[in-house]
């Protein structure tokens, strides 16, 4: 199976992850947070349902290279760029407000309707604080 565009750029991405992150594994800038949103968005794209077929058995790289998504692991890519945007620039930054939808979303697909709730309502009172 030839690897597309798309999973040369996933393995960028980790790469990136992994040399952002300092000798502790904390990582505060923005360059790290961009990246784990973006491999976020590959861990959770369904390939599958663009190509339709299915790895079983694989690992968690494999799975995501081969087109089946991990949303788990998307979502502690999306947090750790979520905590590190909010370390950077408050909690009511626009790229915080966009993770949080996103991770919305994802919860929403795993039906984890609580957790989708809670993403949400961090959006509107992001919202609601900026606009005062």
């Amino acid at each position: 199976c030839k690897r597309s565009e798309y999973d040369r750029a996933s393995d960028h991405l980790l790469r990136a992850v992994r040399i952002s992150q300092d000798g502790e594994g904390l990582t505060k800038t923005k360059s790290y947070a961009q990246a784990c949103v973006l491999l976020a968005s590959c861990y959770s794209y369904d390939q599958e349902a663009d190509r339709g077929f299915r790895v079983e058995g694989k690992d968690t790289e494999d799975n995501m290279i081969m087109g089946k998504p991990d949303y788990d692991q998307a979502i502690e890519y999306l947090q750790s760029g979520l905590d590190t945007y909010e370390n950077l620039y408050g909690t009511q930054c626009k790229e915080s407000m966009n993770i949080l939808k996103e991770m919305a979303q994802i919860y929403l697909t795993m039906n984890r309707y609580s957790k989708a709730a809670e993403c949400m309502e961090g959006v509107l009172h992001s919202v609601v604080k900026r606009c005062q």
